[in-house]
């Protein structure tokens, strides 16, 4: 173990979206470390300094240019420096859509350091990585379903040609037997290191390897690095238990990811209520003033308070087809700000949700649709209890008006029978 134990933040972690943010920080968590997730860039660091030990900011910089997400992980990371912060773990996507190469470069120049430790495999959730290329269950990512994403296409696996797109530093590639035959040192300047990982132990191996070299301070990656961080900083740890929440669960989805559609198929067909919602009563803002909208609303409120299987998707959004980009070109709305549009709007429809309702439990598929959520409801953040399954956190919200659990899923995780699970899980706390 490296570190002491004074009362302050050890670690911050810097995610560019909020899911990401949770399914990390739940990796400190659910081992008893105390760890919160924020969505505040400006925060006031004497308010965590006291119990939370594991800090993870959402700059929510997925979406955004380059230079505007550079400088958001900058000053988060400065910050931190500033405030005494012992080691920085920047969170990249595990299908690396974003601004990849733009934030660590700009995670390095805020840290001080020369180089970065890069290892952007998640074992547990098929990412893995092979000769510098990242693949999806043995798939390179330019041939699965996010080469059709409909914001940030992959048209690569090759990791240092998506970094080079953002960023002009030196990147090179490392396999596990390069350190362990020692072929390779760590420590040219001005380089993105990028570690080979297919499994649970070749992502130990290596953190035991930067831990023995003292390269452990500042490093990157997805949630599957993370855990193994968990292990080698030392922490205070205390048991952290989800709680029971009073009142109804219901699952919203604005995720457009194939594997997310399959979830929702066959909870439907296993007696769950699926209630769509499309582009004109979406991209509508006065939709749900209207009429119509207060008849679809009223009908959303009676289905939860006679089915605790409700879920409220987006509809229209597949592989070949996106109605709502071609509806937001129909009415002139910019194609840039049509995610915004969308969670702004689920999230809005989930507050009036939780304004007529008792909501106990709510799960969310889709990082932007958590965030539309969180902004709409005033949360400040979330205390992160524990993991349900691999990629799936639960968390307890701050916030003065509202007291659930919020369940998170990125659109690309699960198995296809995830919310029967969560039910499970939820049904089971509800009996403690």
């Amino acid at each position: 173990m490296i570190g002491d134990d004074n009362s302050m933040i050890k670690l911050l972690v810097v995610a560019d979206d909020f899911t990401g943010a949770q399914d990390t920080g739940v990796k400190f968590s659910q081992k008893g470390i105390s760890t919160i997730v924020t969505t505040k860039l400006s925060i006031d660091w004497s308010v965590y300094g006291d119990e939370t030990e594991v800090l993870v900011i959402d700059t929510e910089s997925r979406h955004i240019s380059k230079e505007e997400a550079a400088e958001r992980v900058y000053e988060s990371v400065k910050h931190a420096v500033r405030n005494g912060v012992e080691y920085i773990y920047k969170k990249t996507d595990s299908t690396l859509r974003g601004n990849i190469g733009a934030e660590l470069e700009a995670c390095m120049k805020a840290a001080e350091c020369d180089n970065i430790m890069f290892m952007p495999a998640y074992p547990q959730t098929g990412r893995t990585t092979v000769k510098g290329s990242q693949y999806l269950n043995g798939v390179p990512l330019n041939e699965t379903v996010f080469s059709r994403d409909p914001l940030e296409p992959i048209d690569t696996a090759y990791i240092p040609d998506i970094i080079a797109k953002q960023s002009n530093i030196k990147v090179i590639s490392l396999s596990y037997d390069d350190l362990h035959d020692n072929k390779r040192d760590i420590n040219e300047k001005n380089c993105i290191y990028v570690f080979d990982s297919s499994s649970i132990d070749d992502l130990e191996n290596i953190g035991a390897y930067l831990n023995n070299e003292k390269r452990i301070k500042v490093t990157a990656g997805c949630a599957g690095f993370a855990e193994i961080l968990s292990d080698i900083i030392s922490f205070n740890r205390s048991e952290l238990k989800p709680e029971k929440k009073e009142g109804y669960t219901f699952t919203v989805c604005g995720s457009v990811n194939k594997v997310s559609a399959k979830q929702i198929e066959y909870a439907v067909q296993h007696g769950y209520t699926l209630i769509p919602l499309y582009p004109e009563q979406i991209l509508n803002q006065d939709y749900f003033a209207q009429q119509e909208g207060r008849n679809l609303l009223n009908s959303i409120l009676s289905a939860i308070k006679n089915n605790n299987k409700i879920i409220i998707k987006t509809e229209g959004r597949t592989e070949n087809s996106d109605k709502f980009i071609e509806y937001a070109e129909e009415k002139g709305i910019p194609k840039e700000r049509l995610h915004e549009r969308i969670s702004e709007c689920l999230g809005n429809l989930t507050a009036e949700i939780m304004r007529q309702v008792n909501i106990g439990n709510i799960i969310v598929f889709g990082g932007d649709t958590a965030l539309g959520i969180m902004n709409a409801i005033s949360c400040e953040g979330a205390i992160v209890k524990k993991e349900i399954t691999a990629g799936v956190p639960i968390s307890e919200i701050i916030s003065n008006e509202q007291h659930m659990n919020l369940i998170t899923k990125a659109g690309g995780f699960g198995e296809e029978d995830i919310l029967p699970k969560i039910e499970d899980y939820i049904n089971k706390l509800k009996k403690l």
